[in-house]
């Protein structure tokens, strides 16, 4: 209800900052993941999915009790809006002493791609370097239960 008095949209992509405000790249897309992360578990609570946050650090970021038992899923999340999202799953962060490597074959179950733009959520299957979906995809009827309800079947009970 305030947020409607107030014209607020979680997700607004030009809300404005204070002047005095220091932002930073890194601390942007750790907010812009954190949110990611926050929209897929929100998500999986609305489909009746016990699932839970871990910590960060971790090869993974939900873990979700499902009908094949705990499964650990990794969220990407883009903010920009594109007709193609290319999420890209590598570990670390390019600006750290680190940088970026791959997860291994064991890293996560289900891999979670998140539009924030759109509010939308997609999964597969596994570990995989790229994951492409179209914006239309995203946005399809029943897209997001059904690529959840895909990805735990491809999973079977492994």
């Amino acid at each position: 209800m305030l947020n409607k008095q107030l014209n607020l949209d979680l997700f607004e992509p030009n809300i404005t900052r204070p002047e005095n405000q220091i932002h930073t790249r890194e601390k942007s897309d750790v907010r812009i993941g954190e949110a990611g992360e926050t929209l897929a578990l929100a998500k999986l609570k609305k489909w009746n999915v016990n699932a839970f946050s871990v910590a960060a650090g971790d090869s993974y970021d939900i873990v979700a009790d499902t009908k094949f038992g705990l499964k650990k899923i990794q969220v990407k999340t883009s903010n920009v809006l594109k007709a193609t999202y290319n999420f890209t799953f590598m570990r670390g962060y390019y600006y750290s002493k680190k940088g970026v490597f791959p997860y291994q074959n064991n890293s996560f179950d289900i891999a979670c791609c998140v539009n924030l733009i759109d509010e939308k959520i997609l999964f597969s299957a596994g570990v995989q370097k790229n994951v492409i979906w179209k914006r239309e995809q995203f946005i399809s009827d029943n897209a997001e239960v059904l690529s959840w309800e895909s990805a735990l079947s491809a999973l079977g009970g492994n």
